[in-house]
């Protein structure tokens, strides 16, 4: 099931792929071995196995896993040995590249399998004309990237990729009574400095009185409690969750202060919406929240889809493409249509958030 779309991928002629610093023991049968540093994978799967012949580039490799468990130039030459053909940010590049070469010397990595991946490199190059005009034309950018054709892709992606897993006395869609007292809070690396900023700018087209609220890992318990505070004279709440991957040490990665923040809002009846816009598996950390939103990304599309599908005025049609425990399997997810769906709510009484 997982590898079926990366076969039809490659099947379909993609020319590069990038690998994951993930087990796959089925696969490797070893249940620490990244794939990236699998010859299993790398080499007898996707070369092998399936024929491709396009580019592997490796994960980032300044990862903390990878240097824990190997160190960062063994890490290299195990790529190499794997089969990839482009190590991705190495921490340091020049040791990087002196362990390859070291490698090569002492007779580790025959010169063939070096030759091989620069083979590969070259045809890339020339297949996108690189050998004939190397550099861009900045003055061009805007008129090739960006362009309203891709953004109704990814408009379109955002949209349909929607998935309502949780919707508590049909909390949604919202009424969107201008009046309304609102309050966002947003969780966010602090790198991260678009995160919430389109979604919150759609909310507050709706309320102009949008209270908001950052929080991050960094965040004392104090913020919390005094968010909580503020949270009870509130109609709604709406906490859109930028959290990309679960933690090295197994659990989700919010903190519990966080996961208690929602658990609360449930506790003391205040109306809420979690919105995640990355790891679907958070529910099981605050399993008593209204309404669980999954939107998968927090691009500006996908920010903007999950506020707009907030109000009904686009369907939530998505089903989730995997378990979500305890309690979703694949294919679950709520039906909502658009305005028609708002229409119905309203004509049976299912109560809807002021």
């Amino acid at each position: 099931m997982e590898l079926r779309p990366f076969q039809a991928a490659v099947d379909a002629g993609m020319g590069a792929i990038m690998t994951a610093h993930i087990a796959l023991p089925e696969v490797t049968g070893d249940e620490r071995l990244p794939a990236t540093l699998s010859g299993t994978v790398l080499t007898g799967l996707l070369r092998e196995e399936w024929g491709f012949g396009g580019l592997i580039f490796t994960d980032a490799m300044d990862m903390n896993a990878i240097d824990r468990l190997y160190g960062r130039e063994e890490a290299t030459i195990r790529a190499v040995e794997a089969g990839a053909d482009v190590i991705l940010m190495p921490p340091n590049p020049e040791a990087a590249i002196q362990a390859i070469a070291g490698a090569v010397l002492s007779g580790r990595i025959p010169e063939e399998r070096i030759d091989a991946s620069v083979r590969r490199i070259l045809r890339a190059k020339e297949d996108a004309g690189l050998h004939l005009q190397r550099t861009v034309e900045l003055e061009d950018v805007h008129r090739q990237v960006g362009v309203p054709a891709h953004t109704q892709v990814a408009r379109e992606v955002a949209e349909r990729s929607l998935t309502l897993l949780r919707n508590e006395r049909g909390i949604l869609p919202l009424a969107g009574t201008r009046s309304a007292r609102v309050m966002s809070v947003t969780y966010r690396r602090q790198n991260d400095i678009m995160g919430g900023r389109a979604f919150d700018g759609r909310l507050r087209q709706t309320y102009p009185n949008l209270q908001t609220r950052i929080l991050g890992r960094d965040s004392h318990s104090t913020e919390y409690d005094r968010l909580l505070q503020e949270a009870r004279g509130m109609d709604l709440v709406v906490v859109s969750l930028h959290v990309i991957a679960v933690s090295y040490s197994g659990s989700v990665a919010i903190p519990e202060e966080l996961a208690d923040f929602i658990q609360a809002l449930s506790r003391e009846r205040i109306s809420n919406v979690v919105v995640s816009f990355g790891n679907p598996y958070l529910l099981r950390e605050f399993p008593d929240a209204q309404a669980y939103l999954l939107a998968w990304s927090g691009s500006q599309a996908s920010q903007l889809a999950a506020a707009r599908s907030l109000f009904g005025q686009i369907p939530i049609q998505g089903r989730t493409p995997t378990r979500i425990p305890p309690d979703f399997q694949i294919g679950d997810g709520i039906q909502l249509g658009a305005t028609t769906a708002a229409r119905a709510a309203a004509a049976s009484g299912a109560e809807c958030v002021e």
